[in-house]
Order: C-alpha cells, then structure tokens, then sequence
C-alpha cells in the first residue's frame, strides 16, 4: 500500500512549484525533524520530466488504522509547516 501527495503552487492551474524550491525535498527533511519523525519520499519532475513535486508514503502492510491517522496527522503537521496554512 502506497500514497503520493502532489504539490502545487496554484490548485486552479495545476502550475507546479520551480524546482529551486525544493518543495518535496524540504517537506522530506521536515519531516525527519525529532518533532515529526515522519518519512516521506521525495520525488520531482512529475509535470514535465523536470517540475513538480510531491511525495510518497509507502507504510507497511500490517500498519494499524491507529498508526495511519498518526502518519496522517503527523505529514499535516509537516505540509503546514513548509508550505503554511
């Protein structure tokens, strides 16, 4: 079981972030912080080969409805933290 969580600058358009932003690179490393300690692999370039970013969440299988609205709650703390409100 996996999940992707694209990100973009404008919802309306679809317009990705400029790869300068590192968008899913800092909310990987965000997430690494003590107080998150969430891992979310980053990836780029699902626009067009070169923008757009989003992330993965890949848990394990016998990941417990408990642990999942933790992981939830935690990647929510994590995107607000990067990206605001």
């Amino acid at each position: 079981m996996s999940a992707q969580i694209e990100f973009v600058q404008d919802k309306e358009t679809k317009e990705p972030f400029p790869p300068s932003k590192a968008v899913s690179w800092n909310i990987h490393a965000t997430g690494l912080k003590p107080e998150h300690a969430v891992s979310m692999i980053p990836g780029n370039g699902g626009a067009d080969g070169v923008k757009g970013d989003h992330v993965c969440l890949a848990p394990a299988y016998n990941t417990t409805r408990a642990e999942i609205e933790l992981i939830v709650e935690r990647v929510v703390g994590v995107i607000n933290e990067v990206l605001g409100q």
